[in-house]
């Protein structure tokens, strides 16, 4: 499936320096370095995602497989520093903003992705105070404005005394814009102070914002000697589709050109079902209560899930989920989720080809088809030609013509003891006596076809026979033959939903752990299947089509309040989760 990278400030190495002039940096412009305002110094060591730990490893969705991403996505545009005050995080408010320099950030050695040089940044605080805590946003995209006095504000509101929750919850002004328009939207990544994987994280401490305790310096010297180490993450969640190898649908298909498999190609894919909102920063609100959450699958290596178990820094850990701001809400409404438009569609693959969207987290009550995040595959099946498949049987693909046929049949057998009282001549209907429309819906329909008009021709009636009403007839023919789906020009859609923490951290079968009639039984749900869907900010999820068992849907399949997981499955899909931490699936389309 997929995982996710971490901005390390203080491991891969950028730096932020202060926007300010020589003469502030240098107390009054005396060039002494001391302080004699009364303001302070604090140096930051900022550091973007770097390939960190172990590479990702084909086809696992476990914590901590990182790999590094094109070089856009480590491009710094803008910097700001928000300062807090408060002796904690849950009640600091917010005091002003810093703009920083981001020109110590350069990219340097063999591998041009990744940024391999750091400066300190040194920044000239005024009023410092002991209880400060640091949050640091790289590429703002102008989801919120900074004026010359420090004033924050998003969409006109002035966040000055609000707590780091509240600011979270300016997530309108994330509605409707792109985090990656202008650099990659970064801020600090809420990091434990406890191992997790192997080892229950219990009792650990999460922590977004940063604590300037004994940083902030008299002089800029000081400073630049004892910087303050932020981790930072990208606000967006990442998807690959790797280029397609199936070139086949397995089945038993009745069409005589294709007796056992029908020519298969993906053409192209999307991202659906997407969140329109987000917050600022990565919520932690939920994480006392997830620590504990094991999966109760024994086979699992690393069942506590939630934290990861390779140190970003002595003693601390990623953590890899968040609450969204729709986490426990019902489904998709319309206006929550964004539906992929025909221009969303690519034809290109492989990972230099990504997609990008919102986190889109869930509780396991709302592990649903209409909550999840999809990937939206276009195939051309049957080399291209149009076939059809009736009455959801997809083990037979027709012709046009022997669609009419087919219809012609059921009406000749449904109609049979009619023609035997009503026909005068000829002696016996055949298919000759029939003759056929059907039509094909466009727009949101596209693909289903209806009967439109049934009609003898070449027959004499009895006198005083009964008249056939054509309406009547051709809801009759509609019943006994059931629903047609036109394959136009071979065009099949397929969906693959995407997981989280996978079938590796989250295993899930009909039969084991209670699965059966029920889909997540209690009591356990939480603690075997929280997380096991969704995309988490900074995450890569990398999806390889693995094969085929099933012709898709003549066009794109609505969401359903199904659950995510079905006791009778139809597709099979690897994602894989990449640096960033990268997350792998794999997938068999149905």
């Amino acid at each position: 499936m997929k995982k996710t990278l971490l901005f390390s400030v203080a491991l891969a190495g950028l730096m932020l320096g202060s926007c300010s002039s020589s003469d502030d940096l240098n107390g009054g412009g005396n060039n002494t370095g001391s302080n004699q305002s009364g303001d302070g110094y604090v140096a930051f060591n900022i550091n973007l995602p770097t390939q960190s730990g172990s590479s990702s490893r084909a086809g696992g969705s476990e914590n901590d497989q990182f790999k590094d991403g094109l070089a856009s996505e480590y491009d710094v545009k803008n910097a700001t520093l928000l300062l807090f005050d408060g002796s904690d995080e849950s009640t600091a408010t917010f005091v002003r903003g810093y703009a920083l320099n981001t020109s110590p950030w350069t990219q340097k050695g063999p591998d041009a992705n990744v940024t391999k040089t750091s400066a300190t940044i040194v920044q000239k605080v005024d009023a410092p105070s002991k209880n400060y805590l640091a949050l640091v946003v790289l590429n703002h995209n102008n989801v919120f404005s900074l004026d010359t006095d420090g004033k924050i504000t998003v969409d006109g509101t002035d966040l000055a005394g609000l707590t780091l929750s509240k600011f979270m919850e300016k997530t309108n002004a994330t509605t409707g814009k792109s985090l990656t328009e202008s650099g990659f939207y970064m801020a600090n990544a809420p990091l434990a102070n406890k191992i997790g994987g192997s080892t229950s994280p219990t009792g650990a401490t999460i922590n977004t914002l940063v604590s300037l305790d004994g940083k902030i310096k008299p002089t800029e010297a000081e400073a630049s000697a004892a910087p303050a180490d932020i981790y930072v993450e990208r606000g967006v969640a990442k998807v690959t589709m790797a280029a397609p190898k199936v070139s086949e649908v397995t089945g038993s298909y009745t069409n005589e050109t294709h007796p056992t498999k029908v020519p298969f190609k993906v053409t192209s894919w999307a991202l659906d079902n997407t969140n329109k909102s987000t917050y600022l920063v990565r919520s932690t609100d939920g994480f006392s209560t997830w620590l504990d959450l094991a999966t109760k699958e024994t086979s699992v290596a690393n069942p506590y899930r939630f934290v990861g178990s390779t140190a970003v820094a002595p003693g601390f850990y990623r953590t890899y989920f968040a609450k969204d701001p729709n986490f426990d809400t019902a489904g998709n409404t319309g206006v929550t989720f964004n539906k992929a438009a025909d221009t969303d569609y690519s034809t290109n693959f492989g990972d230099d080809n990504p997609k990008y969207c919102f986190e889109n987290t869930f509780d396991v009550e709302n592990q649903n088809d209409n909550k999840t995040t999809r990937v939206l595959i276009k195939a051309q099946l049957n080399s291209g030609n149009t076939f059809y498949v009736l009455n959801g049987n997809q083990n037979t693909i027709y012709k046009e013509e022997d669609v009419i046929k087919e219809i012609k049949n059921q009406f000749l057998t449904e109609y049979d003891q009619w023609l035997k009282d009503n026909v005068a001549t000829p002696a016996k209907v055949g298919e000759t006596n029939v003759n056929v429309t059907i039509s094909t819906a466009v727009g949101k329909n596209a693909g289903k076809v209806t009967i439109t008009n049934i009609e003898l021709t070449g027959v004499t009636l009895k006198t005083g026979s009964t008249p056939l009403v054509a309406s009547d007839v051709v809801n009759n023919v509609t019943a006994r033959l059931g629903t047609i789906d036109k394959y136009n020009n071979g065009e099949s859609y397929y969906f693959v939903r995407i997981k989280h923490f996978g079938d590796d951290l989250t295993p899930w079968a009909n039969g084991k752990l209670g699965v059966g009639t029920q889909v997540y039984p209690a009591p356990d749900a939480e603690a075997n299947w929280l997380g096991r869907y969704g995309v988490l900010r900074n995450n890569w999820y990398d999806i390889a089509v693995e094969g085929v068992k099933g012709l898709g849907s003549a066009e794109v399949p609505d969401v359903t309040t199904t659950t995510d997981d079905e006791l009778e499955s139809y597709i099979a899909v690897r994602i894989n989760v990449l640096s960033w931490a990268k997350r792998t699936q794999n997938a068999t389309l149905h």
